[in-house]
């Protein structure tokens, strides 16, 4: 089924419709890409999206182009000072600067720094965020981006229990607006499961799954939602291993088998963790009888 998916992806991208063709790559390729793995290729596909999208005189091409960039990098294992130094080159750009600062990512740097494993460097951006955007003042930055911040900045400081107290203000505020927790749901998984509590890491990773449309679903390389456990594959895996850890065979297969599904043919580097998870789904299977 996801191969069938991809193909039928990669049909639309050369399709002979102008109109399509000139979509299909970033609404339809791009995001299977990514659901599959395959982002060093997604890489590929997005980089014309933002020079389009952020195409001069209206700046932030090379910003977002090179920032979305760092996830794949952040997934395929890059080390934190290769990551730094490439974050650091990102905010002296020139279209850094030509870009307005209500219009910088200061919060998806800062949660890139954060991820890296770089607090000092997240809390630094978050204090220039807070001097130079005049919207980072504002009541929906307060209760919004600015406790996201917070909460994936705990996380890299590993302080689970704050993060999730900054998270759950998100959380809150968006539940005020009738709204589901969004953003926050996928660190908020983290950060309970960094703090060994299980019951809601699996809560919230099972809600990150089902609140998601399938075209939604695959949003991650061009969304804020930055944290690894937004990516399907990546909370499909993290669920089997919660539930494996239980006990639970049966979910535990559920979910390894959903995430060779989708990385069967993922970035080669990714691959050691789709052998390990068909070797224990083997296994799982034999259990079971």
């Amino acid at each position: 089924m996801v191969t069938g998916t991809v193909a039928y992806a990669r049909a639309l991208a050369r399709s002979q419709d102008p109109a399509t063709r000139s979509t299909a790559p970033v609404a339809t390729l791009g995001p299977v890409l990514v659901a599959t793995g395959q982002l060093r290729e997604a890489s590929a596909v997005y980089a014309p999206f933002f020079a389009r999208a952020y195409a001069k005189p209206s700046p932030g091409s090379d910003v977002y182009t090179r920032l979305f960039g760092l996830r794949v990098a952040l997934l395929h294992g890059a080390n934190a000072d290769s990551i730094g130094k490439e974050l650091e080159a990102i905010t002296k750009l020139p279209d850094w600067r030509r870009l307005p600062p209500v219009r910088r990512p200061y919060s998806l740097v800062a949660a890139a720094f954060a991820l890296a494993g770089l607090p000092n460097w997240a809390r630094d951006v978050r204090s220039a965020m807070l001097a130079e955007d005049s919207s980072a003042s504002s009541p929906d930055s307060k209760r919004f981006t600015q406790p996201r911040v917070d909460g994936v900045i705990a996380l890299a400081e590993r302080r689970p229990k704050d993060a999730i107290a900054s998270l759950r203000k998100v959380v809150a505020a968006r539940a005020a607006l009738g709204v589901n927790a969004g953003d926050a749901t996928a660190p908020l998984a983290r950060a309970f499961d960094e703090a060994g509590m299980a019951d809601s890491a699996i809560a919230y990773l099972e809600l990150n799954l089902k609140r998601k449309a399938p075209g939604q679903m695959l949003s991650w390389y061009t969304s804020d939602n930055e944290d690894p456990y937004d990516l399907p594959a990546i909370a499909h895996k993290r669920l089997a291993e919660l539930y494996d850890a239980r006990g639970d065979r049966a979910r535990a297969i559920q979910h390894y088998s959903s995430f060779v599904a989708l990385w069967s043919h993922a970035d080669p580097d990714l691959q050691p963790m789709v052998t390990a998870a068909r070797k224990r789904l083997a296994y799982l299977r034999r259990k079971e009888g």
